[in-house]
């Protein structure tokens, strides 16, 4: 906390940024979330129906040209859902999971590409933005290309490959993320964009201005990581939930909210004692690191946020009422995952957001969020040590033609098919 405490003032709970012509960051008032508290009002079970009443399952159809192998995101809208899958680039289906076509194609002309670190989707005006090595690339939803965007390889946007592309309310935003890889480049955060991805106003993560020079002299070259590099862990930890954009920086204790072209602090979460900007920052971390209550992400829905954190070996995922400031978790255990290496160890905290499936039974994994859609993938090959059917043939369910649904698909899964996707719509 000690990080932001000297950048708060007066602001407020938060709004929709559709009214944003309305509402000045003057306007907000700040709230605090007792998070180091939070975790020691344990539950036994968090429910997927406390923030949504229906979820589709769509079984992805399975063709030549649609076989999926390794899924690295899905984006979902109101009509359609692309895949991006390692192996054979950006696939389209319908809602009802009808393979429609492909985006693009693997190769080394102009409109082809080599590999997708991200996609962004405008569905407004139904073009899909791929964010290549070769630039930002664009097609239509039917996947015509229709330009690369000049200046867009990732040394023309971020100081590191690990830079994203973020779309929301019809504005574009970079996003860096440490460590630096590319010198001489400006140590901003996030940035707003125009539609050329030129700069129109950098974002500084308030921590950085006490370490500047230090995150510079630990630095990298080229794509390389050296041992004492400082990086970010985990990405900026975004939300665009009913188009508002709410995020906390990595290592923070603040959720921001974008409004009128800035970002205004809404929300102060207490984490308790913090370890050192050196120790959260170092890419091999000391066993000592995880003996601090760290937060790995947050999801924004209608009435509640969840935080997900970890300590030591265990897992909270913890439930905030924002109308009654009402905290639960859910405690587990979890693991330190150990790269052993003959020079060094690299270690990790292994962390997932679940919450119990009482709509058609089960769990559901949020693998991926889109606005207003929460995605469970299941690959066939994961339901025999995953899912016991007899199980949720015999829960308690709020769907239950739906439920009955989702097992006869279950049961008639091959090894061969295709994933299904679990698609909760929040309230």
């Amino acid at each position: 906390m000690k990080y932001y405490m000297l950048f708060l003032s007066f602001f407020v709970s938060c709004i929709n940024l559709s009214k944003e012509k309305d509402i000045s960051s003057k306007d907000l008032i700040l709230k605090n979330i007792d998070l180091i508290n939070g975790i020691k009002n344990s539950v036994s079970v968090l429910n997927l129906s406390d923030v949504s009443e229906n979820i589709d399952i769509v079984k992805l159809e399975l063709t030549e040209q649609s076989l999926l192998g390794d899924i690295e995101n899905v984006f979902i809208t109101n009509n359609d859902i692309f895949i991006v899958d390692y192996k054979n680039g950006i696939l389209r289906f319908s809602k009802e999971g009808i393979f429609l076509n492909r985006i693009g194609r693997k190769g080394q002309g102009p409109s082809e590409y080599l590999s997708i670190p991200q996609m962004i989707v405008n569905e407004k005006l139904s073009l899909v933005y791929l964010l290549t090595t070769r630039g930002l690339k664009v097609f239509d939803y039917d996947g015509k290309y229709i330009k690369t965007i000049p200046n867009t390889l990732f040394e023309d946007l971020f100081f590191s490959p690990n830079g994203r592309i973020l779309f929301t309310g019809e504005k574009f935003f970079l996003n860096n993320q440490l460590p630096i890889l590319f010198p001489n480049k400006e140590l901003w955060t996030l940035a707003l964009v125009d539609t050329s991805l030129s700069v129109v106003k950098k974002f500084f993560n308030p921590s950085f201005r006490f370490y500047e020079n230090e995150i510079r002299e630990r630095a990298g070259s080229g794509n390389s990581l050296v041992r004492d590099q400082w990086t970010e862990q985990t990405k900026t930890h975004i939300d665009f939930y009913n188009d508002d954009f709410r995020m906390i920086y990595y290592g923070g204790d603040t959720i921001y909210q974008y409004i009128k072209n800035s970002f205004s602090p809404c929300y102060i979460l207490d984490l308790g004692e913090r370890p050192s900007f050196e120790m959260s920052h170092e890419w091999l971390k000391k066993v000592e690191f995880f003996s601090y209550l760290w937060l790995y992400d947050f999801y924004d829905t209608k009435d509640f946020f969840y935080f997900v954190l970890g300590k030591s070996k265990n897992l909270y995922t913890v439930k905030y009422g924002k109308k009654d400031g009402e905290l639960q978790s859910l405690n587990s255990k979890s693991q330190i995952i150990e790269m052993k290496n003959p020079a060094f160890i690299h270690r990790r905290f292994k962390y997932m957001f679940e919450l119990h499936n009482d709509l058609i039974g089960g769990e559901f994994k949020v693998d991926y969020k889109t606005n207003k859609y929460w995605c469970d993938i299941i690959y066939p090959s994961d339901l025999l040590k995953y899912y016991n059917i007899e199980d949720i043939r015999n829960e308690n369910v709020k769907m239950k033609t739906s439920r009955d649904d989702y097992i006869k698909m279950l049961m008639d899964v091959k090894e061969e098919d295709n994933p299904i996707l679990l698609i909760a719509t929040l309230k």
